[in-house]
This record gives C-alpha cells, structure tokens and sequence, in this order.
C-alpha cells in the first residue's frame, strides 16, 4: 500500500545535514477488533523529512495537522517494528513539523522507517501522555469556581506526540463525579478558548474523565467502543496527565457531545442537540406532560438551534406523537419523527452493559439530536462509566417495554415488528461483540496497557486490591451476562438465514436495481413468513419497505427455502442507495433476521451512473485548474473555467443539465434555463464555487490542479446521460487543458481564442 519504496538510511559516512524525503500512504485504519477497511481505503499522503545530524535521524512528517503517525522501522522491508514505548508523531505543515530523533543503524547497515497512521485522538492501543501548565497559583480553587458555569481557567497543553497549544480553556465538569474537595476530578478542555483556529487531531473539545465509580477506568473505553460500533455516541481512550509537573494519574479521554461529533454521524450540524441532565430523573424521558412548552423546559436542555422556537415547537410534537398515536398507526407515523431502527440499537446496548446513567434505568442522562435533513430525533450516547455492575447480571431483556414512565421503550417495543428487530439486533451484539470471546482480552490488553500508569498514580480514589477486583468483576460480569442472554427465551428463537443477497450492477437513472435474497427457514420443516427489502435513496430519512415474494425457482418454496427478489425504483444519476434485507420466520413471533446484520448503518449500498449518452454536439474544449493571469470573471477575479463548444450548426439549450468534478456526484451544478450555446459557439463556466455570483455562470466547485475528472451530463428527464467527459493530469499555473477539434488531446498554456467565448 507504501506509494514508493522509502529510502533507507545508510550509515557508512552520513553527511551532516542531508536532507530525504519519503512519500508514504496509510496502509489500513485501525478498527474495533484489528484491522479494517481493506486495501480501498489510501490516506493523505505524509512526508518523511529526516535530518542527519552525527548518529541520530532527525525526523518529522509532512503533512495534515489533523493526522498522527506511528513510525515503524525494519531492515529488510518484511518485517516492521514499531517500540511500544514510544509516542506517535504529529504532522503538520513543514514550517511547524515537530521533529524527533532516531538512532542510526550500524555502520553497513541498511534501515528504513514507514509511517502508519493513528486511529486519530481516541485510538486505545496505547496510553497518552497530556501536560497541564497552569501559571496561577490558585488553580484548583479557579477551576472549583468554573465548574457548571461557561468560564474557564486558561493553560498550556503539552501532548506526547508533539503538539504544543496555548491558550486552552479548562473547568472541572461532571455531577455525581464531583466534589470541590476531591483530589481528582473531571476536567473539559477547549482548546479552541483563546486561539479559535485551534484543534488538536481535528478536535476542538475533549473531556478528561475520572471514572467516578469505576475502579479500573477502562469502561468508558470498551463501552464506547463497543457502542460507536452499531449506534451515535463519543469514542474513548486513556491518557496520563500531568498538572504542572505533578502526576495526577489516568483518566479517560472521552469525545466531547458536540458539532464535532455530530457532523461524524451525521449529513451536518445544523440541527437541535439535545441534553437530558441528570438532575432530572424520569421527567426528561420523552413522557407528555401537555402542550405547554413552558413545562418542558426545566427537563430539557437545547444545547444548540438554529431557532429556539422552533425546536421547543418540534420536541413536544415528537413527544406527542410518541404518546398519543393509536397503536395501529404507530408503526407507520412514529418513524417519521423518531430514527427508530437507531433508538433499538440504542436501547439494546444500554441494556446489554446494564449502564446505570441509561433511559432504561433512569430515563435520563443520555443526548439526542434532531436532524434536520430528515425531520427525526435520533439518540445520542451520554456516559459510559456506571455499566458492567455484577449484581444486574440478569436484568431483563426487554426490561421497561411496559413501563408507562419509559415511553420509548414501551411504544416501540408494542410494534410487533419492532420488537422482533430489536431483539434480532441484541442478537447481533451478542455474537459480535458483547461475549467473553471478544470483551474479556480487550479488557486484558487494556489493562495491560494501563496498569502501570494507574498503579503509580499518586492520588488514586482505590487500593489495588480493589483495581485487581474490578477487573474480575468486569470480566464475570460479561461472562455470566453472556450465558444468561442466550439462555432466555425472548432470544434463543431460531431465525431464518440468509444465505446471500446479490449486490446489483451499478443501476443507471433509467433502470431500477432488481435485488436478489437466497433466504432459508433456519428450521427443519418450518416456512418463511415474508421478506421484505429496505431502501433509501440519500444519506438522511427513513427506509422504505418493499415485499420480496419467492420466485419459485429453487429451493423448496413450501419449506420457506429458496430465491426471493424485489426491485428498488430508479433514481437519478448520483444518487447513492442503500439497502438491507429482512426475513421473518413462520412461528408465532415471526422471528427476524438481517442482512447486513447492522441494518441502516452497515446496509449495502450502489450508486445510480449516468446512462450512456448519443453523440452530443456539446464538447468540454478547454478547462484551466489555476488561473493566475489568463482571464478575469466579470467579477475581475482570477477563477478556474471550462469552456464548452457547439460542434453544431444549430442552437443547443443547456438548461437542466450537469456539470461536476465528481464522478459519485454528477449531479454537482445544474445550468440554469436560460443557458445556451449559438451554433458553433462556445460557452464559459466560472469554477469557482460562487453559484450565486452574477452576471456570467459561476459553479459551486472548483477544480483540482493536481489533475482530476469533468463530467458534462444530460438533464434528469433524459437519465442523466453522459454527454462528455475528460481526465486531465496536474497543471501548473496558467497551464490549460485543450481539445481542438482537429487535433488529438494536448496541453498549452493560452487563454481561449480571442472573440469565441460567451462570458
């Protein structure tokens, strides 16, 4: 996956101060369980700078400030070693690359070094080191005084892998994990406080955690990550901090609930995030308390809107809804204002680690968000310190479906339907993640990791002994879990099983996507109630449902065995859908299955091409990618440009059709009506993300210098035909792309010809 062969370091007689540059790519991305992602996936490249100065490499990587990078080293390109004592490096840009030394090999010897990139600022695979430099002597006093207020108590933060940031804003935060007495609180960070362009690893706010309540401070990292795996919610990790010189042990590092983390799990930020504070147990759990925004009020908190008005307006129709809508119609209306496949997976994993801040127990302490471009209210994780308790080890799987208090639980889990995909979804969680298989050596490599750390922390709340003891517990905890969820009856139904799904061709605007299911009973002699197909075109909404009847071509149809098939509706070219599939048994429950398991979230996914167009007369003639000095705007800026030409003898209207720079977008600008081109005449659009600007026709993207593909394609009624298209490599400044129409494809460095152009 490495770009090009690095360069070894040689040693025999280095010259001081020579200079090597190395181009790597991220192999993989770290995931929950080793590695994911596959060889598809290529980062940003970085740069390795490397300075020789006596026997040691000075090394630094070139690169995005919102990447880190492990340096690995090996001496005959198979095997790589990275020290697990050392730290990741930062990149960023060259003038502020921080650097760090290397030993040279033997004199003879040849060494290489590669850099693999981090899982970012939340990778668990090793403990971070943060230094606290607060200049006033009363520190802890001013960030006793900060605590549930806005203000912050200015310091430096030092971090291990070479960041250095001014100006960061600290406060103690937390509820029951506070106390103006206690030696080791929760602290908040922003780090954008003085300097507002400031981010550490792309992050603007982060969260130091205490573990209140957890003697191994490991649950917040497993929980999260275990949970960030099916459902919205923070990531976690562990970092060692010192204040001022002073070791103050290991606290959780957990993602700060803000735009940050909602525009990771969602189309943007420009929605209503909503908080549910703990001080309000059991009225803040979407129960209907009247029309009365008013009451709403103290039980709610609207982190951010773009209105207020209209959220408040929004929250207590959703919760109208929710409590009032007659049993038969809930299937059908509760899931345009709530996400509810999302809250099942929420709710599932909020039960299976017995969390104590959950809706389950309390009705409180959790998040949710409305997103705007669907109209639904979808949940958000909150905390992840107070699960694994031992003594609920056999709660309920179900626990609160019929607790009037908890209408969440209640009204989803009265849908048939959705109770069966709830539990098929505990299923999943189960078989995946939350057994001894998987949990028991994470929490062992993560204590591993960690131990040392805690044990020397000079202000740790436990003893060893009880360190020692939450571990066991959270290890039986899983254990005997584990054994009581697949013993109870709600969950060792046998479901059906589905054998495969066939992923369709790339589906153009002119055909829908015909969708093949191989689906079998899962049980001798026993029938398949139904199949059904889930669609959505786009990122946000709901999910359609469409019926898969058996086709009658193989297996045995009265067994519930075979080949059944639905077709998804065409849509335009560009638009991306995705899809999964249902199965339901005969029995009494009609117990569900899924595939992808992870339904909406990890659902299957093509995107609809452009048709193949006619001959067009319209041809792309000439583009620029970095216009410095050729041709002004009618604006008198300098911008990126296309020119189209009319090969034919008549007049040719543009409106409706596309232009874009991406072939998954093609769809990206749409030429106005009044856009056409004289016979044999030629038309120029601005590139430069000024859709709005007029007179003259301004695109809402501009072009890639570095080389990339332009698409011209035909309106919607016509399917989104591809009218043309070119690929172009790097172009210096000034430097155009041209298509005579006589001559084959070259480069030349002139403006259009004077005279043939409409601005």
């Amino acid at each position: 996956m490495m770009d090009s062969v690095p360069q070894p370091f040689t040693t025999g007689t280095p010259q001081r101060c020579r200079r090597r540059w190395t181009a790597v790519w991220l192999p993989m991305l770290f995931g929950f369980a080793g590695w994911v992602g596959g060889g598809a996936l290529r980062a940003d490249p970085a740069r390795i700078r490397s300075l020789w100065v006596g026997t040691e490499a000075k090394v630094s990587l070139v690169g995005s400030a919102s990447d880190e990078w492990f340096l690995e080293s090996s001496t005959g390109l198979t095997r790589w070693v990275r020290d697990p004592s050392a730290a990741p490096l930062a990149s960023g840009p060259a003038a502020l690359a921080t650097e760090r030394s290397l030993p040279l090999p033997g004199a003879g010897d040849l060494a290489f070094i590669r850099a693999v990139r981090t899982a970012g600022l939340f990778d668990d695979s090793f403990v971070r080191t943060f230094q606290l430099t607060f200049q006033q002597p009363n520190w802890q006093e001013l960030l006793v005084q900060a605590h549930g207020t806005d203000s912050n108590v200015v310091c430096r933060l030092e971090v291990d892998n070479g960041r250095v940031l001014e100006g960061v804003g600290a406060r103690y935060k937390g509820y029951s994990s506070f106390a103006p007495d206690r030696d080791k609180n929760s602290l908040n960070l922003t780090l954008d406080f003085q300097i507002p362009t400031q981010r550490l690893l792309g992050y603007e706010t982060i969260n130091l955690n205490n573990g209140w309540g957890d003697p191994t401070l490991l649950r917040e990292a497993i929980y999260f990550g275990v949970f960030t795996r099916y459902a919205p919610g923070p990531r976690a990790a562990m970092a060692r901090v010192f204040v001022n010189g002073r070791n103050r042990g290991v606290y959780s590092l957990a993602q700060q609930e803000d735009s940050d983390l909602i525009r990771e799990w969602f189309p943007s930020a420009k929605g209503d995030r909503w908080r549910t504070p703990n001080k309000t147990q059991g009225a803040s759990s979407f129960q209907w308390i009247g029309t009365n925004i008013v009451d709403y009020q103290r039980h709610y908190e609207l982190k951010t809107t773009p209105d207020p008005t209209q959220a408040w307006q929004r929250l207590v129709r959703a919760i109208d809804v929710l409590n009032n809508t007659p049993a038969a119609q809930r299937a059908e209306v509760l899931d345009t204002h709530f996400a509810v496949d999302a809250w099942l997976w929420f709710l599932v994993l909020e039960n299976l680690f017995v969390e104590d801040d959950s809706y389950w127990h309390k009705g409180a302490d959790y998040s949710f968000y409305h997103e705007p471009e669907s109209g639904r209210i979808h949940p958000i994780q909150h905390d992840g310190n107070e699960g694994f308790v031992s003594s609920f080890t056999e709660l309920s799987p179900v626990q609160g479906e019929n607790d009037p208090n908890r209408p969440i639980l209640k009204q989803l889990l009265s849908v048939p339907e959705w109770r069966q995909r709830y539990l098929a979804h505990m299923r999943t969680v189960l078989e995946e993640s939350f057994n001894p298989e998987v949990l028991t050596p994470w929490i062992d490599r993560l204590a591993a990791l960690s131990e040392p750390a805690i044990l020397a922390d000079p202000i740790r709340p436990m003893s060893e002994a009880e360190y020692r003891d939450g571990l066991r517990e959270m290890k039986q905890f899983v254990t005997h879990r584990y054994a009581f969820l697949k013993k109870h009856p709600e969950l060792n139904a046998a479901a059906p099983s589905i054998l495969s799904v066939a992923v369709p061709p790339s589906p153009t605007p002119e055909t829908g996507a015909l969708i093949t299911a191989r689906v079998g009973s899962g049980m001798p002699g026993r029938k398949i109630d139904s199949v059904w197909l889930h669609y959505r075109a786009g990122v946000a909404g709901r999910f359609q449902r469409i019926q898969m009847p058996d086709d009658g071509k193989s297996g045995d149809g009265a067994a519930g065995d075979g080949t059944h098939a639905a077709t998804i509706p065409a849509f335009p070219a560009g638009t991306r859908v995705a899809y999964y599939v249902e199965a339901r048994a005969a029995d009494a429950a009609r117990t569900a299955k899924f595939h992808p398991p992870r339904t909406e979230r990890g659902a299957l996914a093509y995107l609809v091409t452009p048709a193949q167009g006619g001959a067009s007369p319209v041809r792309i003639n000439e583009l620029v990618a970095d216009n410095g000095t050729v041709l002004r705007d009618p604006q008198g800026e300098f911008e990126d440009y296309v020119e189209l030409h009319n090969t034919s003898g008549a007049l040719v209207s543009l409106a409706g059709c596309h232009l874009s720079d991406d072939p998954t977008q093609p769809r990206k600008w749409r030429f106005p009506d009044e856009a056409v081109i004289q016979p044999g005449g030629f038309l120029l659009v601005w590139l430069d993300e000024d859709g709005s600007d007029a007179p003259g026709l301004h695109a809402n993207f501009k072009l890639d210098r570095d080389g990339e593909t332009l698409l011209l394609v035909d309106r919607d009624n016509r399917f989104n035909a591809l009218l043309d298209s070119v690929t172009f490599g790097p172009l210096g400044r000034d430097q155009a792309w041209a298509r005579p129409s006589d001559q084959p494809d070259t480069y030349r460095s002139l403006p259009p010809t004077p005279g043939t152009t409409n601005p």
